[in-house]
């Protein structure tokens, strides 16, 4: 399989969904959001440890946005659970965007890093 064959999807990309606003504030030197998705893009997770220490998750609803389709937030906000690290350093799913790893990194020197595991309820859908 040749390079061409590889990337023919970006001579005519097509969006899937609407523009997600992340909000907060952004500057080229602090810029921090992370990003992770499941394996066919259906569910994604973007967390800002620098500002918000928060980590948001979006799913995709074909019938949302007027039948369009569109990404929407699933869940609440995953705050962060521990004021001495910065929360969403890295993110991570499974396969299925059923499970969320989020990195902590310590704000000093005397807070170790800490890694937190969430999965998906869907009871509390």
């Amino acid at each position: 399989m040749s390079g061409e064959d590889n990337h023919e999807w970006f001579d005519n990309p097509e969006q899937i969904g609407q523009s997600i606003s992340l909000g907060g504030q952004i500057d080229e030197w602090w810029y921090s959001y992370q990003f992770a998705s499941n394996k066919d893009g259906t569910i994604f997770a973007v967390s800002d440890p620098r500002y918000h220490e928060n980590v948001k998750i979006y799913e995709y609803n074909a019938s949302s946005n007027c039948g369009q389709g569109g990404y929407e937030q699933k869940g609440s906000t995953i705050s962060n659970p521990n004021q001495y690290v910065k929360f969403g350093t890295n993110i991570k799913f499974n396969d299925e965007g059923t499970i969320l790893f989020v990195s902590a990194q310590g704000k000093e020197n005397n807070y170790n890093a800490e890694i937190y595991v969430y999965e998906w309820n869907p009871s509390s859908n």
